[in-house]
């Protein structure tokens, strides 16, 4: 519940209640790959870099977990670690091929690195594998 309360929260912009219901569920299940998954991805998303790359990192090492390592790789391009974070999509890539979030985050990286052939590739990529999914529209 405190994981879909906080995308609740996320989605009507309330960044804040957000992060403090992921860390209510970190404190009650500490070691809980998902919950810290969700955490480092809306810290990145709000400008807490170092701490999202650190608690990413700990899902990480705790689990594979795809969504660690894409949203990992995501804060690190955010800190200018690109070629990490070119990795770290790459093994999230090896984990689950069919995931469509890992190329559209690589490729939200892509463009703002100014890869635009690379980024163009991973939009087509996400869109042949959203087919039929009402997410498309997003």
């Amino acid at each position: 519940p405190y994981i879909a309360l906080a995308e609740l929260y996320g989605s009507e912009g309330k960044n804040t209640e957000a992060e403090k219901t992921l860390r209510k569920a970190l404190s009650v299940e500490p070691d809980n790959v998902v919950t810290m998954s969700e955490l480092g991805y809306l810290l990145s998303k709000t400008g807490k870099i170092k701490e999202a790359i650190k608690i990413l990192g700990r899902a990480v090492k705790k689990n594979s977990y795809t969504p660690a390592y894409y949203y990992l790789a995501y804060a690190l391009s955010k800190a200018g670690k690109l070629k990490e974070a070119l990795k770290l999509f790459k093994k999230a890539i090896s984990l689950n091929p069919y995931e469509p979030a890992i190329y559209l985050l690589r490729a939200e990286v892509y463009e703002n690195s100014k890869m635009l052939k690379e980024a163009a590739s991973d939009y087509r990529k996400a869109l042949e594998l959203f087919l039929g999914d009402p997410l498309l529209i997003q």
